[in-house]
């Protein structure tokens, strides 16, 4: 929040992101508001992103060196500043070092790189049952 006092919280309807039936709702929260009934949780687990010292950031452009070492390639969040798109970056990077370019770069159709299925919209709330 804009005070900073507290983390972000979040939730996500995995029925809807991963596809799942809809015969059972799943929810997946980071830093709940408020406690989630013990009796509707599946799992608890903590999650770190990468935390960057000012020496990791210096080492990072070093970390070049180390590919291909022993047939070892590396990707990874850290390969950046600890974001998802950072690790994708990354993996993309070792795909090009073996010659396998992305769709978007390989020239294929852009029905294969979209693909044909439009996701539904999400509403940002579900409408109370009454």
């Amino acid at each position: 929040n804009v005070s900073g006092d507290r983390a972000v919280s979040v939730t996500y309807w995995m029925n809807r992101l991963q596809g799942l039936s809809d015969a059972r709702p799943y929810f997946v929260t980071l830093n709940p508001l408020m406690e989630v009934d013990p009796e509707q949780r599946w799992g608890e687990y903590d999650y770190d992103h990468p935390v960057f010292s000012q020496r990791a950031m210096q080492a990072q452009p070093l970390l070049g060196r180390l590919q291909g070492r022993q047939g070892t390639w590396f990707c990874g969040a850290y390969f950046g500043y600890g974001f998802h798109e950072d690790g994708i970056r990354s993996g993309l990077d070792v795909a090009r070092a073996f010659g396998i370019l992305p769709p978007w770069e390989a020239g294929l159709p852009e029905s294969i790189t979209r693909g044909q299925a439009k996701p539904a919209p999400v509403p940002a709330a579900l409408p109370e049952t009454a």
